[in-house]
């Protein structure tokens, strides 16, 4: 199923190669269709500027006209926006197909519903720092040094580090028996 994506009022480097990307793109079961908002005659997806009025402007003229319309913002930072589908500029054309085909599959046909799509995509590629962003962790700060914790650890296979004054080296210290 093919859907048309409007592109709204982006630069005109990003518009062609959006334009190249997005129409040339080999989908699984999605086909998409990039074209400029002007021309576009019934979009389901607006791709939009979060820092372009004109962009704005564009998006808010169409969606007016197409009330089922979705969007996908653009921004420097990846949050602006208020929609789920928000993609980093500076990673915007690694994301962009990932992005559509997370769309479609949640808003048209329903099969998957996943966190947002671009944290996601940030999770994967960027490492732990974008992982301690996105996903909850369990983490215990134990402080309890009694016996009994240690006969837990011990139990467990793994002995407490301790040092001792008997396992010092003999030239370590001069009070040494």
């Amino acid at each position: 199923m093919s859907h048309v994506v409007a592109l709204c009022g982006l630069t005109a480097k990003d518009s062609r190669l959006l334009e190249t990307v997005i129409n040339r793109a080999a989908s699984g079961r999605h086909q998409f269709q990039a074209v400029q908002a002007e021309n576009a005659q019934s979009p389901k997806i607006a791709i939009v500027d979060a820092s372009s009025p004109v962009s704005l402007g564009l998006y808010e003229e169409l969606r007016r006209r197409h009330p089922q319309l979705i969007s996908v913002t653009i921004s420097d930072h990846g949050m602006a926006g208020d929609t789920r589908y928000r993609i980093e500029r500076r990673s915007l054309f690694l994301q962009v197909m990932r992005v559509l085909e997370d769309l479609a599959q949640h808003e048209f046909t329903g099969t998957k519903v996943t966190v947002h799509p671009t944290l996601t995509a940030k999770t994967q590629n960027a490492g732990p720092s974008a992982a301690s962003l996105s996903a909850p962790r369990e983490a215990a700060f134990v402080t309890d040094r009694r016996p009994a914790a240690a006969t837990q650890r011990a139990g467990s296979g793994r002995q407490p580090h301790r040092a001792r004054a008997d396992a010092r080296s003999p030239g370590a210290t001069g009070n040494h028996l």
